[in-house]
């Protein structure tokens, strides 16, 4: 069933895991065919990712500022289990914090289209 035209392209793809393309190269192609969607492309760093605002990416994915969004946030929920508990408590604290952490990661699989609450 057709559903009418994309509001919004995504590429989650770095390049450095693409063959024979490039998120530059998609969003090219993003832009042709889907002109009025906002294109979200990945970049590796932050060069590709100004290049690709130049040419008119709506949003550019940085794989290292994800993940150290995310180290932040694990680091900061750590230390403030760590301030409000018992010294007894915190070590059970923050094992907890990391364990719902790593069940979540290891429930998503590549492929999948399941959303991820982020950051």
């Amino acid at each position: 069933t057709h559903h009418g035209m994309p509001k919004l392209v995504i590429s989650t793809i770095p390049d450095s895991l693409l063959k024979g393309i490039n998120n530059m190269q998609l969003l090219k192609t993003m832009k042709e065919v889907w002109p009025h969607a906002k294109h979200v492309v990945t970049a590796d760093t932050r060069r590709s990712a100004s290049k690709m605002y130049a040419a008119g990416a709506s949003y550019v994915l940085r794989v290292e500022q994800l993940c150290a969004a995310k180290l932040h946030n694990l680091v900061a929920q750590a230390a403030s289990v760590h301030e409000q508990a018992d010294n007894d408590d915190d070590d059970d604290a923050a094992d907890e914090i990391f364990e719902i952490e790593k069940s979540t990661d290891m429930q998503f699989k590549r492929g999948s289209t399941r959303m991820l609450s982020v950051v």
